[in-house]
C-alpha cells in the first residue's frame, strides 16, 4: 500500500462525521457517457472485459 493510501486510510479511521451524496436523476443520458451507462445498466463494471473502454 502507498504512503498515500496509508495516510487516507487513517484520515478515514480517524472520521466522527460522515457526508453523503446522493445524485438521483430520471436520466443519465450524456452523449459522451452514453455508452458507459448503457454497459453500466447490462451489468458491467470497471475493469470488465463488457466495460467500454
Amino acid at each position: 500500500m502507498s504512503q498515500g493510501a496509508l495516510i487516507f486510510e487513517k484520515l478515514l479511521d480517524s472520521a466522527r462525521r460522515s457526508a453523503v451524496h446522493l445524485e438521483m436523476r430520471d436520466v443519465y443520458a450524456v452523449d459522451e457517457e452514453r455508452e458507459h451507462c448503457d454497459a453500466w445498466k447490462r451489468g458491467a463494471r470497471a475493469g470488465d472485459p463488457e466495460a467500454p473502454h
